[in-house]
């Protein structure tokens, strides 16, 4: 119950089923892309792997946050 930020988006990414909660102002995003900082290898080959290609793109260029009901469009998360 809470944000997944960084390596916590990353944790959530690896598990088989994904849950958001709708709690006003709960978001997932991952902050190193807005610092200019590369993500690790073993970061890129999960998200590869767990995300659509439209996802990632948008995740790892516009470095954007996701709200519950943005992240089940984009295919982050399985329920809302």
């Amino acid at each position: 119950n809470g944000h997944a930020i960084g390596a916590g988006f990353f944790l959530a990414q690896v598990c088989d089923h994904r849950i958001m909660t709708t709690t006003t102002g709960i978001f997932t995003c991952l902050p190193e892309l807005d610092l200019g900082m590369p993500l690790s290898p073993g970061y890129v080959a999960i998200v590869k792997c767990k995300l659509p290609k439209k996802t990632l793109r948008t995740v790892v260029l516009e470095a954007k946050r996701f709200s519950p009901q943005e992240a089940m469009e984009y295919g982050i998360v399985d329920t809302i």
